[in-house]
């Protein structure tokens, strides 16, 4: 089979699966604590994320998504707190060789799906739902409530 590739090659020589790049510390230089132009806790909501400042660029792109997205109830604030949530992020950990831009606008991306299609493509992704529309947020909380339920009766059956 061409491009199959079999779990032997990819063991490491310890014969361990090597960890995922994204879930590798980032390098002492992109691990940056705050900033200058927006203050800590600036993020924390859609109604905060108003303030945040960013470059004309992102600025207009964040804009366009909204104006995509706005019959779904979303607001710049929240895709500006969604955005700083993702730079935040990317001083933690990210893939090499990506941007710090591009990490944080793919968590924008990642959020906007979510609310276009009423469930993340990752199914851990929970970091944002608390900016979510109101209505998709109750709208998720019935349907995890009702996936707990599911769970609770296969594990009483087992």
């Amino acid at each position: 089979m061409r491009g199959a590739r079999s779990t032997t090659n990819l063991l490491d020589t310890r014969g361990t699966v090597p960890r995922d790049p994204r879930s590798t510390p980032a390098p002492p230089k992109d691990r940056i604590r705050g900033s200058a132009a927006n203050l800590p806790g600036s993020a924390s909501s859609a109604r905060s994320g108003r303030g945040i400042r960013y470059g004309e660029g992102v600025t207009k792109a964040l804009e366009r998504k909204v104006a995509e997205n706005a019959s779904r109830g979303v607001t710049l604030g929240m895709l500006k707190s969604v955005y700083r949530r993702g730079s935040g992020a990317y001083s933690t950990s990210h893939r090499p060789g990506v941007s710090r831009a591009a990490w944080a606008m793919a968590r924008v991306d990642a959020f906007l799906h979510i609310v276009r299609c009423g469930r993340p493509r990752n199914p851990r992704y929970v970091q944002d739902n608390d900016l979510l529309p109101p209505k998709l947020r109750q709208r998720l909380a019935k349907r995890s409530a009702k996936d707990k339920d599911t769970l609770a009766r296969i594990k009483a059956s087992l």
